[in-house]
């Protein structure tokens, strides 16, 4: 659908996604199965499975990568962060992700560098679930 010329100064609703989406397709074409979108009167996600044509009232996602971590898929953690960002780092003495904003410390480079830092508080939570399993009384 297009729009307006009038509103072609003002970046598309979804231009990051179709960003993402552009990239994902050069890099391997069976990564359309992590997009989703939503309709607006819809609760439920659907599959994305050709090119999707970025209404904007839809809703649009991609999945998050994921790792495995003693046998449980997990978010992938950050590997890049700027200044200023918010990020969750596993404490794991507490058994519960802390939030911080980045300063770009010694202390946090060393944690993204371990794959330690999440964008999410949930992400974070399910990783350090995923490091404790093993540890816990059965």
């Amino acid at each position: 659908m297009s729009r307006p010329v009038e509103n072609m100064k003002t970046p598309h609703k979804h231009a990051a996604l179709m960003k993402r989406f552009a990239e994902d397709m050069a890099i391997d074409k069976s990564l359309i199965s992590k997009w989703k979108y939503r309709l607006p009167q819809c609760e439920s996600l659907r599959s994305i499975d050709h090119a999707p044509q970025w209404i904007e009232d839809y809703e649009y996602r991609r999945e998050p990568d994921t790792i495995t971590v003693n046998g449980v898929e997990v978010p992938e953690p950050i590997r890049t962060i700027k200044e200023g960002e918010k990020y969750w780092y596993l404490a794991i003495v507490t058994s519960s992700p802390e939030g911080l904003q980045w300063e770009d410390l010694q202390c946090e480079k060393l944690l993204l560098k371990k794959g330690l830092l999440h964008s999410t508080k949930e992400a974070a939570q399910a990783h350090i679930d995923a490091l404790l399993l093993p540890s816990k009384k059965k």
